[in-house]
């Protein structure tokens, strides 16, 4: 499976492979390229190509103490 990555509001064209076995793998390394910008990633089906973006992260986290 591919992953991809872009900041969020970029256009299609601007979508950069993740070097990502899962899901969550490219959950961490998108989070690691978003410096805290808003980034978001999803998968690419490779028969069609089309991209599912998966989730956007990044900005400001917020912690959800204990």
């Amino acid at each position: 499976m591919l992953f991809v990555v872009r900041f969020a509001g970029e256009p299609d064209v601007r979508w950069r492979a993740l070097n990502a076995r899962n899901a969550v793998e490219a959950r961490i390394q998108a989070l690691y390229l978003a410096y805290g910008e808003c980034v978001e990633y999803g998968s690419v089906d490779p028969d069609t190509g089309a991209i599912a973006i998966l989730e956007t992260v990044g900005g400001i986290e917020r912690s959800t103490g204990t």
